[in-house]
């Protein structure tokens, strides 16, 4: 009798860590949203579009959206690259001062995956067609920020290839 309340209590703990896993990963409810510029992205479903100043504009930031209140907000840019394949981009992110690849990361997604030195912002990027797809996730430091980082980066979908 012992042993089958171990056995059960055991299946009733395992049953209880994949709840929470489940719960975890559905935290928010998401919006499928599809960009002219060719790919697709789920995002929480209470995220607004926020105006992109003029000056990051100008280095290529197309959209920004976020929380209502601005407390967490993705930046997402393009720009033209050279670069043939991810091997080639995470040369040129390597060379710059100011981020820190993280090793292996593409491993799981098609992005490269990058810390800034001294900001608090997370980024990752990937080419689409002629062009880098650079998502920015800021704040870094809150982890359930990463966790909608995480989630957006693995929905990424090329649209139209």
């Amino acid at each position: 009798m012992k042993n089958w309340m171990r056995r059960m209590a055991a299946v009733l703990i395992a049953l209880a860590a994949l709840c929470a896993a489940a719960a975890a990963e559905t935290l928010y409810d998401t919006v499928r949203l599809t960009f002219e510029d060719g790919f697709s992205l789920s995002v929480p479903a209470d995220w607004v579009s926020y105006e992109v100043p003029d000056e990051l504009a100008d280095e290529g930031y197309c959209y920004c959206l976020g929380s209502a209140d601005g407390e967490r907000l993705m930046y997402i840019q393009l720009w033209p690259t050279g670069c043939e394949d991810l091997d080639a981009l995470r040369e040129m992110l390597s060379a710059r001062d100011e981020i820190v690849l993280r090793e292996g990361s593409e491993d799981q997604t098609n992005f490269l995956m990058y810390n800034f030195v001294e900001e608090d912002c997370s980024g990752c990027a990937t080419l689409l067609g002629e062009s880098v797809l650079n998502l920015l996730f800021i704040p870094q430091s809150d982890a359930d920020n990463m966790l909608i980082a995480a989630t957006v980066m693995e929905s990424y979908e090329a649209v139209g290839e």
